[in-house]
């Protein structure tokens, strides 16, 4: 991730075969807005902190079955974060400013909507 976060303009994060997070590569990289993107750049270590190299954080629980994929969002059963609705609702990419997307419900989206602004399929 931090090779593609210096070399690429722009990165998605996919889970389960869909994109939850889009931007920038490095706001993306150093401050993911999607829990599965927060989760995937804590499981590497950064070059330079100590912390981070003795201790990458992983992710609890197993990738879903991609013929069995769980209502509502597919990464609510590992999220940290789901909500009740997270598992009857689907979100689509938000709008999380600056160009960047992101799937969840915790994102704000323009004028306050609840409604998804970007279509993930």
């Amino acid at each position: 991730l931090a090779v593609l976060a210096d070399t690429c303009d722009r990165l998605a994060v996919m889970y389960a075969g869909r994109i939850v997070e889009e931007g920038p590569a490095r706001q993306v990289y150093d401050n993911a807005r999607h829990p599965y993107g927060k989760a995937l750049s804590a499981a590497f270590p950064r070059i330079g902190d100590s912390a981070s190299r003795f201790a990458p954080r992983g992710l609890p629980g197993d990738p879903p079955d991609p013929s069995a994929l769980p209502s509502g969002c597919t990464f609510h059963p590992r999220c940290p974060v789901a909500l009740d609705s997270c598992a009857d609702q689907d979100q689509g990419l938000r709008d999380a400013g600056a160009g960047r997307w992101a799937a969840c419900v915790h994102v704000d989206t323009p004028a306050g909507t609840a409604e998804p602004v970007r279509s993930t399929s």
